[in-house]
């Protein structure tokens, strides 16, 4: 996904751009959003002004920036799940396997 060029991947390393923006764009997974969905949902969907966040809504659909919504509002909640359970989620994603990865 696009998101973890700015905001860090979920192996929780920051990212190389993430220092070059002002300001700094967050790391996602170490310090998810303490929004209401809705929120989490209009900044993906419609990018924050004046700032390197742009809007998402041309390029994701609604049900996509819905689905990456609930991932960033309860992300915190899987990792205390189990230790792994991110790195599990990173290796079985599609884009993953089609890159190589596994």
């Amino acid at each position: 996904m696009n998101c973890a060029l700015c905001h860090g991947g979920i192996d929780r390393q920051p990212s190389t751009l993430a220092k070059s923006f002002y300001p700094p764009a967050p790391n996602l997974i170490l310090h998810p959003p303490d929004d209401e969905e809705w929120h989490v949902f209009y900044v993906i969907r419609t990018g924050v002004r004046y700032s390197g966040m742009p809007a998402w809504d041309k390029t994701l659909s609604e049900p996509q920036i819905w689905k990456l919504t609930a991932f960033l509002t309860r992300v915190e909640k899987a990792a205390a799940v189990g230790p792994g359970l991110l790195e599990t989620i990173q290796r079985g994603s599609p884009s993953n396997r089609h890159a190589g990865r596994t």
